[in-house]
């Protein structure tokens, strides 16, 4: 019996079947005075009440006239003269006699007319007062109807979604006892009983109500009517994919109750990298050969890099959360090596800046005793007092390329070596043609400035 459940307020209960709970749907049989129709032509006078006394009196006066005018005997035996002659008419003249008749004719006809109007003012109150039992007595059978063929036969119980009602009826089966009640069953409705199923005493008939439950997703919402589950029955009944990550409120064993809104949020999770880079550290190391604060790079650094991961969570497309997760490097970093002098330079007497001063006993020579003999470096001797003069030494503090300051013979670079010890160096004096060494230079003890 699909369709929509009446409400409360549409239903009546019926006053014969004295059923607890179980309600009806009647139309009413409504009549008043205005619907009935008019028996007579006559218009309906309102009768003014009198006192009863009044009326008591009213009428013991008449009855006493009448005993009068018919001649019966008054007070004391007498007949009262005045009363019969004014009613019987004896003792008067024709024409008053006429006139009095007349007048009684009139008199009595009013009184009839009288009459009628009250006989009839009744019978249009008793038409109305039928017809109005009538219509009640017809509003009455068609409420006994029911009740009079199908007189109640087994208590039964009524389950009606919860509400539970105590019912005798006389039905034969579940579905009979539904539809004489007009309980409806609604299409996603439970009927636990078979309609086909027969009224036995004590029955309890169930009707699981479907409620509505609503689903909002990210971009739609679903209204689910259900009679009973969880929150994961009506997803599955919507066929929504939830994924693991994804979050329902409230969760999905919590069980439904009417009016429920269920939440489904979608959740995504990203990842990005990002990369730093790692700067090198400089070490340093003192070197006593090199010229104080210069610094000589022994190996060049070379800056390491860094993949940093972070997540990202969206929830319905709105990022709502971003967190590092982790920091890795990928490459490391080379540090830097660096010597630095401490050496306190010393100073020629020019102003140069020198490694060190060596004292050396030193000789000279030239073109004429050299006979134009090449250098070890392949060079031939030469001396410019402007510029530099070739050297020959056997020390290993001066090796080949050396520049030295020898004070009272200038610059020098040592390009030879001599036969001599490690403690002598020869000078070139220059071209001469004949060899005036001795007496030039001759053999000289000298601070060699060696530069830096």
């Amino acid at each position: 019996m699909p369709g929509k459940r009446m409400d409360d307020s549409e239903l009546e209960l019926h006053p014969e079947t004295r059923f607890k709970g179980i309600l009806y749907e009647l139309d009413k049989l409504r009549v008043t005075d205005e619907d009935l129709p008019v028996v007579s032509g006559r218009v309906s006078r309102p009768r003014k009440e009198k006192p009863a006394n009044a009326i008591r009196g009213k009428r013991t006066a008449a009855a006493a006239r009448d005993k009068i005018v018919l001649g019966q005997v008054g007070e004391g035996g007498r007949v009262r003269r005045e009363e019969y002659t004014r009613h019987t008419g004896k003792g008067l003249s024709g024409a008053r006699r006429l006139h009095m008749l007349a007048a009684l004719l009139q008199s009595r006809k009013n009184k009839k007319q009288k009459f009628n109007d009250r006989q009839g003012m009744l019978a249009d109150k008793i038409i109305k007062t039928t017809m109005l039992a009538c219509a009640a007595v017809a509003v009455v059978s068609a409420i006994a109807i029911p009740t009079g063929f199908a007189k109640p036969t087994a208590d039964i119980t009524l389950n009606d979604g919860g509400r539970v009602m105590q019912a005798p009826t006389s039905a034969a089966t579940v579905g009979e006892f539904l539809s004489d009640n007009l309980v409806r069953i609604g299409a996603e409705d439970i009927l636990e009983t078979s309609p086909n199923t027969p009224i036995t005493e004590g029955m309890e008939i169930i009707i699981r109500r479907a409620m509505p439950v609503m689903v909002h997703t990210q971009d739609q919402t679903y209204t689910v009517p259900m009679v009973a589950g969880t929150v994961q029955d009506v997803l599955s009944e919507v066929g929504l994919t939830v994924a693991e990550t994804d979050e329902i409120y409230p969760s999905p064993d919590t069980l439904l109750h009417p009016g429920m809104e269920i939440e489904h949020i979608i959740v995504n999770i990203q990842y990005k990298s990002e990369y730093e880079r790692i700067p090198f550290e400089t070490e340093q190391e003192k070197d006593s050969t090199i010229l104080e604060d210069e610094i000589e790079v022994v190996r060049y650094g070379e800056e390491g890099e860094m993949e940093i991961r972070t997540k990202l969570t969206y929830k319905n497309g709105m990022l709502t959360d971003e967190k590092m997760i982790s920091e890795t490097v990928t490459k490391q970093p080379i540090n830097q090596l660096e010597k630095v002098g401490t050496w306190v330079p010393i100073r020629t007497p020019n102003g140069d800046i020198c490694k060190y001063v060596l004292s050396k006993r030193t000789t000279a020579y030239c073109s004429a005793c050299n006979t134009g003999n090449k250098t070890a470096v392949g060079t031939y001797p030469r001396r410019d007092e402007n510029s530099f003069g070739t050297i020959a030494a056997k020390d290993s503090k001066l090796p080949y390329g050396t520049w030295v300051f020898i004070p009272g013979y200038g610059y020098g670079k040592v390009e030879d070596t001599g036969g001599f010890s490690e403690d002598t160096i020869d000078l070139y004096m220059g071209d001469f043609d004949t060899c005036t060494c001795g007496e030039r230079w001759g053999v000289r003890y000298k601070d060699v400035y060696v530069l830096a």
